[in-house]
């Protein structure tokens, strides 16, 4: 124990701080996602994205971007590693723990916008370079009609967390990387999107990113959430509270 908190130590004082010199985030609150016609390729080179895409920072190094094409989301990610999401997860349950991640978390409107509470249709999507196989989970959170016995557990000596269901969607998204930079592709469906949003539509929602060492994670990067330190307790780190996300603004594209 004593040598895993040396060895993450070490490797958090290599990373960028969390908050930089650079100015407030000019999307401290809602994010444009722009709805478009042309889908960019699926290559993970950014250079078939807009030159007026926004850009949510996380902090000096990283940043990611979405835009809306047809039926699916696409995600943009500058993270200046090409190993950003390198994870050996041996359950793919806990890609949050086992080194680095893609993390978007949503709900397909902006009801309930002050509560804590998780509502059905919240959605939280993880995405993993595991021991070379890109694997995507979905987490559904708990629902009081779910029987005990087929809620899935997250637990520790100071908490616990229940998710109705932890689904392996692996074969619906789509993940290509390339020197530091990718791009996903996730139908919208899979998040309770029903067909492309409205022109000023608003989901609650955030994105994320969880930097690891290969085989555990060492932080964790939101664009609006902020409570996010904590790296040592599994039912924190699976948590995700609507509360701390900001808004996904769908708009028109300008190019």
């Amino acid at each position: 124990m004593p040598d895993d908190i040396k060895t993450a130590k070490t490797a958090l004082a290599k990373l960028p701080p969390r908050v930089t010199d650079e100015g407030p985030n000019p999307f401290e609150h809602k994010l444009p996602v722009a709805i478009g016609q042309k889908a960019p390729v699926l290559d993970g080179r950014l250079d078939d994205w807009s030159a007026q895409t926004a850009w949510a920072r996380f902090d000096a190094r990283a940043s990611a971007a979405l835009r809306v094409v047809g039926d699916t989301l696409y995600l943009a990610y500058r993270t200046g590693d090409p190993d950003a999401i390198k994870n050996d997860a041996s359950d793919a349950r806990f890609l949050f723990k086992s080194g680095g991640a893609f993390d978007l978390q949503i709900r397909p409107d902006n009801l309930s916008a002050g509560s804590r509470q998780l509502l059905p249709q919240d959605r939280r999507l993880l995405i993993a370079d595991v021991r070379g196989k890109m694997t995507a989970v979905l987490y559904h959170p708990e629902k009081a009609s779910t029987p005990d016995d087929r809620k899935i557990v997250f637990e520790s000596p100071i908490g616990r967390v229940l998710f109705d269901q932890v689904e392996d969607v692996s074969a619906r998204v789509k993940v290509a990387g390339a020197d530091g930079d990718f791009e996903v592709a996730v139908p919208l469906a899979l998040l309770g999107l029903e067909g492309t949003p409205n022109i000023g539509q608003e989901a609650r929602a955030d994105i994320g990113l969880i930097r690891g060492d290969g085989s555990r994670n060492i932080q964790r990067l939101c664009w609006h959430n902020r409570d996010t330190l904590l790296v040592s307790d599994i039912p924190s780190e699976a948590r995700f509270e609507p509360i701390n996300w900001g808004l996904f603004r769908f708009v028109a594209d300008e190019d």
